[in-house]
């Protein structure tokens, strides 16, 4: 008997709860390469699962081998990222619920429409969209397109956020001159940090001769603290564009850091 007639059918495999899956696998003995690959590809594509996820669920049965070619990308990186079938998914559902609001109905066959022209034109439509992202997203290193992607995560959790710069309940003078104290002690730190020296007893590990000691937390605070005490508009947007500037600088930084380690870098 040939050992695929034993794996469960599709309706099985779409209803198997993940915590039944290892009963559900395991009630005969499974040896073929297909079945395994029916087996992985039901765990990580239903149940959303890794591949390490996946042969631990399955005892370390052989998963199909990923095969690559010269001029293929690199295989997938597994994260915390939503998966994009999912994300795909709700947009769909969104657009039918939209359709339904706009048109009185889901999009159905034989609807009295050009399909076809439809089609064409919403092509149409994206590739100007493509071109736009293009011109839009060339030359942005890995670090900034990760901030767009982080602030594109923030608006889907939190929506368009206007708050006040500063807590309404406080004396605004007097917070901002807390702000400039603040500001004006790291300026001093990192002022001092950034005067060649040698503190005995504190510099294990640096040369003899006398060196500076410029640290980001520094850097960084000072940027902050200096932005905090802006009330024009304007000139607040341009110093937390300084402290946006120096911690994609600190981001760089990490990763040049991490690249270096034996481990290398960490994603």
């Amino acid at each position: 008997m040939d050992n695929r007639d034993i794996t469960p059918n599709d309706t099985e495999l779409r209803e198997c709860p993940i915590d039944e899956c290892r009963e559900t696998f395991t009630a005969q003995p499974l040896k073929t390469y297909e079945t395994a690959a029916d087996i992985y590809s039901h765990l990580t594509t239903t149940h959303g699962l890794n591949r390490m996820q996946a042969e631990s669920l399955t005892f370390g049965w052989p998963m199909p081998e990923l095969k690559q070619r010269p001029e293929d990308q690199p295989l997938p990186v597994p994260n915390d990222h939503t998966d994009i079938q999912s994300l795909v998914i709700s947009d769909i559902e969104a657009r039918r619920r939209l359709g339904i609001q706009r048109y009185g109905t889901a999009l159905q066959p034989h609807n009295g429409r050009n399909g076809l022209r439809d089609l064409y034109e919403e092509l149409l439509d994206g590739a100007m969209y493509a071109k736009q992202v293009l011109i839009e997203t060339a030359g942005l290193s890995r670090v900034e397109q990760e901030i767009r992607d982080e602030r594109r995560r923030q608006d889907e959790r939190w929506g368009e956020q206007n708050h006040p710069d500063l807590d309404p309940r406080d004396i605004d003078v007097a917070t901002r001159h807390h702000y400039a104290f603040r500001a004006e002690c790291w300026k001093n730190v990192n002022a001092e940090r950034a005067t060649p020296s040698r503190s005995p007893g504190r510099c294990f590990g640096h040369p003899d001769e006398p060196h500076t000691h410029v640290a980001w937390d520094g850097v960084l605070l000072e940027e902050v603290y200096e932005a905090l005490v802006e009330s024009d508009p304007a000139q607040l947007r341009a110093e937390l564009l300084q402290v946006a500037a120096v911690s994609v600088a600190w981001i760089e930084a990490l990763d040049r850091r991490l690249a270096a380690t034996p481990e290398g870098p960490q994603t």
